[in-house]
């Protein structure tokens, strides 16, 4: 298998960890669940046909050229990292304000987070303030318009 179709892979998994499971991507996308997986999994001998590919990156919001080559728009995840944040504790206080800075800010950008995003955003900014990132507007509106 070659490089080219290894990174395509890699762009692959990164797409459907993002989007989720196989056959939620299949049955948006169209695409036979067991093609999904034999593009994710196998060892191809080919790139599939630009078709699969537009319709991959279409349904899961991606750049075509970077699906395909890996050059042009790289989509930004949604997921957090939480890495480092096992064994974490935060005071009160802290969680407090930063949910007073995400209220404050669903207000100014005028959205709502569902439940799991607000928790999401919340351990994100909890996370960026034990790295010492301020809670402002220009860092913290980048976490809401990935999560909304």
């Amino acid at each position: 298998m070659s490089n080219k179709i290894k990174d395509f892979q890699i762009r692959i998994a990164q797409v459907m960890a993002d989007y989720g499971p196989m056959a939620k991507l299949a049955r948006d996308s169209g695409i036979h669940v067991n093609t999904i997986r034999n593009l994710k999994e196998r060892d191809l001998r080919r790139m599939p046909i630009d078709a699969t590919i537009k319709k991959i990156a279409d349904t899961c919001g991606v750049d075509f050229t970077w699906l395909k080559t890996g050059k042009g728009a790289k989509p930004t995840s949604s997921k957090v990292n939480f890495a480092g944040l096992d064994n974490q504790t935060f005071k009160v206080s802290e969680i407090q304000e930063a949910m007073a800075f995400m209220r404050d800010m669903e207000e100014e950008l005028d959205v709502t987070l569902p439940g799991h995003k607000a928790a999401d955003v919340l351990v994100a900014l909890m996370a960026g303030r034990r790295e010492g990132m301020d809670l402002n507007k220009g860092n913290v509106i980048p976490l809401f318009k990935v999560a909304s």
